[in-house]
C-alpha cells in the first residue's frame, strides 16, 4: 500500500495527494524541522519539489499532545513554512 492509499484511509482536505517522505531534523535550541521531499522515496532532490515546516519547541510540545489525543482534532500549531519547487528555486 502506497502512503496515498495510507492517506486516503484519512479525510483529506487536500485534492490529488501524491506520494513523498519526510525527514526529521533537531537543532540545539530544540526547534524541529519537518523536510518533506515531493516524489518517489530515492528520487535525487533536484526531481522532487520540497516543503519544510519548522516548529519551536513549544510548538513541539503541541505536537506532541496533539498527536496523542484520543481523537480529538487539535488547536492550530504555529509553525514557519518554507516552499522549494523544481527548476523554481534559482533567482533569476
Amino acid at each position: 500500500m502506497s502512503a496515498v492509499d495510507n492517506a486516503n484511509a484519512l479525510e483529506s482536505v487536500v485534492a490529488g495527494l501524491v506520494d513523498g517522505f519526510v525527514r526529521v531534523y533537531r537543532d540545539h535550541d530544540g526547534r524541529v524541522s519537518f523536510r518533506v521531499a515531493i516524489g518517489a522515496l530515492g528520487s535525487p532532490p533536484e526531481e522532487c519539489d520540497h516543503i519544510e515546516f519548522v516548529l519551536s519547541d513549544g510548538a513541539v510540545s503541541d505536537l506532541g499532545r496533539a498527536l496523542s489525543a484520543d481523537g480529538a482534532d487539535s488547536d492550530p500549531i504555529f509553525c514557519s513554512v518554507g516552499v522549494r519547487r523544481r527548476g523554481r528555486s534559482r533567482p533569476g
